[in-house]
């Protein structure tokens, strides 16, 4: 009977284990891929966006942006999405300032 008591603790301990930290951790790893899928997104977006529009046309810019990540991404806040955007678009005039120096 111990033995079946020490087989039951260990299976439950692992079930623990499994449930406490791998599932995160797979989680977490999906969450890493799915931010830098959106970034990706968001980086393509923000580069076609100044491509398609005059260069003083920001908020058709910001718009097209904004409809393609509501679009692609659902899950998204309009908080998100912007931040998303403004992140990208100063990353883009950070490279472009160390060009023109």
């Amino acid at each position: 009977m111990e033995t079946y008591d020490i087989l039951n603790f260990a299976i439950v301990v692992l079930a623990a284990g499994i449930t406490y930290f791998l599932i995160p951790a797979i989680k977490s790893k999906k969450t890493n891929e799915d931010l830098k899928t959106v970034m990706n997104k968001v980086d393509i977006a923000v580069k076609a966006a100044e491509q398609i529009f005059d260069y003083q046309d920001n908020e058709k810019k910001y718009k097209y942006v904004d409809d393609i990540l509501k679009n692609t991404f659902k899950d998204l806040t309009v908080s998100d999405r912007q931040s998303l955007i403004e992140k990208t678009v100063n990353e883009l005039k950070s490279a472009r300032n160390q060009l023109l120096e």
